[in-house]
Parts: C-alpha cells; sequence; structure tokens
C-alpha cells in the first residue's frame, strides 16, 4: 500500500514539475510575442528578486535551525569551562 502511495506521489510530482516547465516556457514565449523585449525584462528582474530573497530566506532558517540545537561543548549551563 506504501509502495503505491509513493509512486503515485513521484508521477504527480513530475508531472507538475513537467507542467511548471512548459507554462514558464509559454509564458515567456507569450510576453516575448505579445509584450516585447522590456516587459520580458522586467519578468526577469522581479524573478531573480524572488529567487534572491527565497535564498536569503532560507539561509535565515538554517541559521535559526543551528542556533536551536545543543550548545558548544565548551559551555555548560552558559558558563564557560575551563580545559
Amino acid at each position: 500500500m506504501d509502495k503505491k502511495k509513493g509512486l503515485l506521489n513521484v508521477i504527480i510530482s513530475i508531472i507538475f514539475k513537467v507542467f511548471l516547465l512548459v507554462g514558464a516556457i509559454v509564458v515567456r514565449r507569450f510576453l516575448i510575442q505579445y509584450a516585447g523585449e522590456d516587459v520580458n525584462g522586467l519578468d526577469s528582474l522581479y524573478i531573480s528578486i524572488i529567487g534572491f530573497l527565497s535564498v536569503a530566506e532560507l539561509d535565515d532558517r538554517l541559521v535559526h535551525a543551528k542556533s536551536n540545537r545543543a550548545p558548544h561543548p565548551e559551555f555548560r549551563h552558559g558558563e564557560k569551562t575551563d580545559n
């Protein structure tokens, strides 16, 4: 039962990714053909900004995830130990 659900999940994920790829190509073609290169340049600029912000947010999440881990071995109960 779990293998069937897993396989279904993979197939749907692949179909979704293909759909997104085809959609991006169609939108890009539409922008170039009907709206011109200026709008296409603005679209690329906004996509780059959103991508940068996504990476910055991911980095921020990673920093918070690392800070929630156990303290460094040199420190115990908030006090530095002597070696």
